[in-house]
């Protein structure tokens, strides 16, 4: 990597930087920013588990909101470079056409017309993050997502329920034991979802190794 002059103010230690590749390295650099994506998201599954050793409902309501959050950014950074791989391994194709669900399929057969087994996981792959891709853009500066409890009739900020019914014991311990109940179905369903997010990612990095090509 260059040196510039600004570096001259940096002190030593860690600091973010970005580095643009040449032409002739985008193969390898996007191969590695989806692996690097991949493994982001694994950590996501392993943090998921901690939340089982909060010391009270609160705590675990709040990081599982976290976590969540959290999966669902790493999902549209790993979507993004997906593409941006796709892109740099056959040399052509438009990014846009790659994400949207019109057009995604048309693109990439039209691309790789002679890899049906890359368009196949491609396809695969982001039909399986469409959901959770919608959701996350439902999170801007304006429209902030909340994690709520969904009772069959209408949603609620549980950390509200909870302060309500402090006041009734029997009330409070069968409201906890339900969002238990609730925190380990979605975290089972988090965890499934993105091992079947990692196989798909593992199998597309395998197909397109730059070391291969």
């Amino acid at each position: 990597m260059n040196q510039e002059s600004s570096f001259n103010s940096l002190p030593v230690g860690l600091h973010f930087y970005w580095y643009e590749a040449q032409q002739s390295e985008k193969h390898p650099h996007y191969w590695a920013q989806l692996c690097s994506s991949m493994h982001r998201l694994r950590f996501v599954c392993e943090e998921l588990n901690t939340i089982y050793n909060a010391s009270d409902i609160n705590e675990a309501l709040y990081r599982l909101e976290y976590h969540m959050e959290n999966y669902l950014n790493r999902i549209y950074e790993l979507r993004e470079r997906a593409a941006q791989l796709l892109k740099a391994f056959s040399g052509s194709g438009d990014i846009g056409k790659f994400k949207g669900k019109a057009t995604r399929k048309d693109e990439v057969e039209r691309i790789l017309p002679n890899n049906p087994e890359i368009c196949s996981q491609y396809l695969d792959l982001l039909s399986l993050l469409d959901d959770d891709i919608n959701l996350r853009n439902k999170n801007t500066h304006n429209t902030f997502l909340s994690l709520g409890y969904f009772n069959g009739f209408d949603i609620y900020n549980s950390h509200d329920l909870l302060i309500e019914l402090q006041a009734h014991s029997i009330q409070y311990d069968k409201f906890v034991e339900e969002l238990k109940e609730a925190i380990d179905q979605k975290i089972l369903c988090y965890e499934n979802k993105i091992n079947k997010i990692i196989e798909l990612t593992e199998s597309l990095l395998k197909e397109m190794d730059f070391i291969s090509v």
